[in-house]
């Protein structure tokens, strides 16, 4: 199974978690009235499933996703489940970021659950930020791959085409772009990041770590939404700027992804 949650899970209605948030976010709220803000996060994971137990909620704690492809293996882990279908996130940083946000709708889209809440008690007032998705594992299997301007004509170029399309039939889209990374670069055995010299008429400024199929070939790997285009113009400036002759980007937009070989 390549998306394997080791515990049930049960979608809920929007109505149907907020009836459990309620009680959720009265505990988490009392915990830091009676703990103060300044404790690490486990302390406070385990205090507020302690309570929601004994609300009469079923809770589990480092909930277990186990995700596959081939010989490629990553594993999760949710902070706390409520009621097979309500995923909390608990953080003590000094206030919530989009990266939080992204990492919830991850882990909702692995377990095909639909609502989460982000939970931060690091703030004078506990933080909380309610995540949702309406996208089902079958629309995230609905995905087009553009390589109308990709060079598949040697082995890496054909490598990293059958993986992309083997990984969006076995996860489908919209993932955390660093699980694709990790599964992408995990089935090229010759790839290494290596530092490159950054060059302005043949002056050397400094270096950057590229990802490298071959000496001369650089890949790259993006989850730009928005501004596509320019940010390819981008990539193409850094590229223009090395040693390298090509660059194999790879942008995943949601549910389009975008195969490109810049030459130069």
């Amino acid at each position: 199974m390549p998306i394997d949650c080791r515990f049930p899970t049960t979608p809920l209605s929007q109505d149907a978690f907020h009836t459990i948030d309620k009680t959720v976010m009265k505990h988490a709220f009392d915990i830091q009235n009676e703990l103060g803000r300044l404790c690490d996060e486990h302390i406070y994971q385990n205090e507020l499933a302690h309570r929601c137990r004994l609300n009469g909620l079923e809770i589990v704690t480092e909930a277990m996703i186990n995700v596959t492809h081939q010989t490629f293996n990553k594993t999760y882990y949710l902070d706390m489940l409520a009621m097979n279908g309500s995923i909390y996130e608990l953080k003590t940083t000094h206030s919530l970021h989009p990266n939080n946000s992204n990492q919830l709708i991850n882990y909702l889209l692995l377990s095909a659950l639909h609502h989460g809440k982000l939970i931060n008690f690091r703030p004078s007032s506990v933080e909380h930020r309610f995540v949702s998705t309406q996208l089902s594992p079958d629309k995230r299997r609905q995905t087009v791959i553009n390589k109308e301007d990709w060079d598949e004509s040697d082995e890496h170029g054909l490598l990293l085409s059958k993986t992309v399309s083997s990984l969006m039939n076995d996860w489908g889209a919209f993932l955390d772009v660093d699980l694709y990374k990790e599964a992408i670069l995990h089935f090229l055995p010759q790839q290494s990041i290596q530092p490159i010299e950054i060059c302005i008429n043949n002056r050397m400024i400094g270096h950057q770590n590229i990802c490298l199929l071959q000496p001369d070939t650089g890949l790259h790997i993006s989850s730009i939404k928005e501004g596509s285009i320019t940010y390819g113009n981008h990539v193409r400036r850094l590229f223009n700027h090395t040693r390298l002759m090509r660059i194999q980007w790879i942008n995943f937009n949601q549910s389009t992804i975008q195969m490109v070989t810049l030459k130069k």
